[in-house]
């Protein structure tokens, strides 16, 4: 999953410059949120 997580957060700063940023993987992190659209998805995972 840290692979995948590193890719993909790669590959999203490179098309969102100065939009995009992440923390520790794994780590809490309280961020905020506007609904622009149709739908939020949020995703868990108990494992």
């Amino acid at each position: 999953a840290r692979t995948f997580y590193a890719e993909f957060v790669s590959m999203v700063k490179e098309k969102y410059p100065n939009m995009v940023h992440d923390g520790e993987f794994g780590a809490m992190m309280d961020v905020g949120l506007i609904n622009d659209g149709p739908v939020t998805m949020i995703f868990d995972s108990n494992s």
